[in-house]
């Protein structure tokens, strides 16, 4: 890479850093940003997880692990079956040794 080359990207990142900095500090009195769900018009297990949300990041991560192993594990089985019931039975496997 040239010397002129090296310059320009050069400025380039160094404009886009004090830019960045520059949108990033806002303007008087930014207090600190809160990230909430918006709750108002959802109902049923969409209000219940949003809320749970809204709660404790803590909870809700644990709920979604927990959700997510549910969901894992009940495609596992659902494969299972699949693949039994089209004749590949993948548990009785035994050793070909050639």
């Amino acid at each position: 890479m040239g010397k002129r080359a090296a310059r320009l990207w050069a400025i380039i990142a160094g404009w886009t850093l004090l830019c960045g900095q520059a949108m990033a500090a806002g303007g008087e009195g930014g207090g600190a940003i809160e990230m909430v769900a918006d709750t108002r018009h959802l109902s049923g297990i969409r209000y219940f997880i949003a809320n749970l949300y809204n709660e404790s990041l803590v909870l809700s991560g644990l709920f979604c692990i927990a959700g997510i192993t549910i969901v894992g594990a009940g495609l596992g089985l659902l494969m299972d079956f699949l693949m039994k019931f089209t004749g590949l039975d993948l548990g009785k496997t035994r050793k070909i040794e050639h």
